[in-house]
């Protein structure tokens, strides 16, 4: 058995039951082993990144969890929590060698919107509180094309209809999540009413009022007739 540390000429020596001596060379070519490489990376949870493995011809990877192949220079790594991967890296000669590297995952930021009302009449101003697990940067999206980089912010919506409220709240690590409050705002009913007959006289005194409001889903009436 030969095991060199590098490449090394042998001669072997043969001698036969008449004592007739020959001789044979052999060589022992020894290939250095590949430099494989990879990099740590961190990343935010459920963003994949892609890690990359160098020095070799063909690859494979382990554990495959988070990973959308085994067996590639450069692999998706999309794992829940922070996990230790190895890539075994084989050169054209058949040689290995084995890199490792960490992927570190970082939580998203826990991100709470609680609007002061939930519904009102235009036009509504509204007031937002927020809380998150982590300090960072917030961004509001109110629906109607307002936003506000407050974390606690105000707004009036001056049309109606039903806004979707988005708050993202980025970490110092760059990781960002969302939460969102949905805000009704209802049209202000516009009160009109006609008169018959008109003109109106003492030989017909009977008088007609007709409602004619309009601009809402109006349920209650109050009229004063002045007398």
């Amino acid at each position: 058995t030969a095991n060199p540390t590098s490449t090394t000429s042998y001669t072997v020596t043969g001698t036969d039951a008449n004592n007739c001596v020959n001789t044979a060379p052999t060589t022992v070519t020894v290939n250095a082993l590949p430099n494989v490489a990879a990099t740590s990376t961190v990343m935010c949870a459920g963003s994949p990144s892609t890690l990359f493995a160098t020095g070799a011809s063909t690859y494979v990877w382990s554990p495959a969890t988070g990973l959308n192949s085994t067996a590639a220079s450069s692999v998706a790594a999309n794992p829940s929590t922070t996990t230790a991967y190895t890539v075994i890296g084989t050169d054209t000669h058949g040689c290995q060698n084995i890199a490792t590297l960490t992927v570190t995952v970082i939580p998203l930021p826990t991100v709470t919107v609680t609007p002061q009302t939930t519904s009102g009449c235009v036009p509504l101003c509204v007031n937002f509180s927020s809380t998150s697990s982590s300090n960072g940067n917030c961004s509001w999206s109110f629906g109607d094309g307002g936003n506000s980089t407050a974390c606690s912010a105000s707004h009036c919506f001056m049309i109606q209809g039903n806004y979707s409220v988005q708050l993202t709240v980025t970490d110092t690590n760059g990781c960002a999540a969302s939460s969102t409050a949905s805000v009704a705002v209802y049209p202000v009913p516009k009160a009109d009413f006609s008169v018959t007959p008109q003109p109106t006289t003492i030989l017909d005194n009977t008088i007609h009022f007709y409602d004619l409001s309009s601009g809402a889903n109006i349920t209650t009436w109050s009229w004063n007739l002045g007398n």
